[in-house]
């Protein structure tokens, strides 16, 4: 008997390992590796703990030789639990969303399914442009 939960997430999660950088307000750097990664969030695995709901600026390095590229954003520590801490996006730069659609196309077990999540979802289509 089958008796697992279907799932129930708004956006599809893809194994990764990037390293983070995340920095509290006050200046505290955390380092830790990402686990898995959504639209809506990273789990990072770290040694160390951050405070519940404290908002924080995320950085997850797509480059690791030169740094360049990254997902830069600001999230806030939504869970702590044995697999990590799971921090929720709360806003994230065009370049930055650019990145990470892209590295979850890459990563998705079904890369068309990842993008239409994208292009559905009215919070990340930005401002609307006007056509000439």
């Amino acid at each position: 008997m089958n008796t697992a939960r279907p799932e129930q997430r708004e956006f599809t999660r893809c194994r990764v390992a990037f390293r983070v950088e995340v920095r509290t307000r006050c200046g505290v750097l955390v380092d830790g590796v990402a686990e898995d990664l959504s639209l809506k969030g990273v789990l990072l695995k770290t040694e160390r703990s951050l405070p519940l709901d404290a908002p924080v600026r995320v950085s997850i390095v797509l480059d690791e030789e030169s740094g360049r590229f990254r997902v830069e954003c600001e999230g806030t520590v939504a869970r702590i639990d044995r697999r990590g801490v799971a921090i929720a996006f709360t806003s994230i730069d065009g370049d930055s969303l650019e990145h990470l659609r892209q590295v979850l196309r890459h990563n998705a077990e079904d890369a068309d399914h990842a993008d239409s999540e994208f292009t559905s979802h009215v919070g990340l289509k930005g401002p609307a442009r006007e056509t000439p």
